[in-house]
C-alpha cells in the first residue's frame, strides 16, 4: 500500500529527527515531534510532514558509511550539502532502526509516487531541498538547490493528483 510509506514518514521523523542535536541546542518542543499538513484541491492531494530536528545531514551518517555520502556529493559540483544528504538517503537509503519489520528510510517517501505512478515528492532539510517528479510509475526529473535560509527542520512534502490523464482515479 502506498499510503505506508506516509506512515513511514511520521515514524521517521519522530525516530530520527532529535536522536543528533541541533548545532542551535533545540531540543524540539514539549510534546510535539512533528505535524502534518493536508488538503484537496482541484483534483490534486498534497500532504506535508514536518519536524524541526537536526535534518538529514545530521543523521545520515549514523546510517550510512561514508563512502557512499562521499560517492554522490562527488557527482553533484558545488551543491548545497544538505541537499547532497537528503539525494544520499534516497539512493542508498535504509532503516536506521536495523529492525526488519521496518521500512528503508527514507525511499519510503519516494515509494508513494513509485505506487501512485503520478506526482511530486519534495524534501527540504535546513538550507537544501531535492524534487522527484513522477509520471507513468517512472521518475521524469530529480532536481535540487539550496533555499537560502536554514528552516531549522524537514518538511516531506507530497503532491499526487486524483486523475490521470483520461482516466479517473478517484
Amino acid at each position: 500500500d502506498a499510503w505506508r510509506a506516509v506512515s513511514e514518514a511520521v515514524a521517521n521523523s519522530v525516530e530520527h529527527a532529535y536522536k543528533v542535536p541541533r548545532p542551535d541546542g533545540f531540543a524540539g518542543l514539549a510534546g510535539t515531534r512533528w505535524g502534518m499538513f493536508t488538503q484537496l484541491r482541484d483534483e490534486m492531494f498534497t500532504m506535508a510532514v514536518c519536524d524541526l530536528g537536526c535534518g538529514y545531514r545530521a543523521t545520515i551518517a549514523q546510517t550510512l558509511p561514508e563512502v557512499f555520502i562521499s560517492e554522490i556529493a562527488a557527482t553533484f559540483v558545488r551543491a548545497n550539502r544538505d541537499a547532497i544528504a537528503i539525494h544520499t538517503a534516497m539512493e542508498y537509503g535504509r532503516s536506521g532502526t536495523r529492525k526488519s519489520e521496518r521500512g528503508k528510510g527514507s525511499r519510503d517517501a519516494i515509494s508513494v509516487l513509485q505506487k501512485h505512478g503520478f506526482g511530486e515528492l519534495m524534501i527540504l532539510s535546513n538550507t537544501g531541498w531535492m524534487q522527484y517528479t513522477f509520471a507513468n510509475g517512472k521518475e521524469v526529473s530529480k532536481t535540487q538547490g539550496a533555499l537560502g535560509i536554514d528552516i531549522k527542520g524537514t518538511i516531506v512534502w507530497w503532491k499526487l493528483p486524483l486523475k490521470e490523464m483520461g482516466n479517473d482515479r478517484s
